[in-house]
């Protein structure tokens, strides 16, 4: 099952992850109810222990501080980013290959 929105403070996000960004949060255009603001992710945000998860797992967690907490400086967002995803990598969370 794929994942196309999450709701952040209150606000609907449209969630790509095969954008050809490093990692992109789209400000929250409030009050539209019908055009979602984007959380841009790395081209396939990468599996499991493969190249670049660990990275994809704190940019994900970096533009998801961003849409929570807009007032947030970027070096505080990617801070709170880095700790949580160490944490979470740490522990062993992973992204996971679809079941077919």
């Amino acid at each position: 099952m794929a994942v196309h929105t999450h709701k952040f403070n209150g606000v609907r996000y449209y969630i790509d992850v095969d954008e050809p960004y490093v990692g992109w949060c789209d400000r929250p255009r409030r009050p539209d109810p019908h055009e979602y603001p984007g959380i841009r992710l790395p081209n396939g945000l990468p599996y499991e222990d493969d190249k670049g998860a660990r990275d994809g797992l704190i940019i994900l967690l970096h533009e998801c501080a961003h849409a929570e907490n807009w007032e947030l400086s970027e070096a505080r967002v990617d801070r709170i980013a880095r700790e949580i995803g160490s944490l979470l990598w740490r522990l062993g969370y992973r992204r996971r290959l679809p079941s077919k």
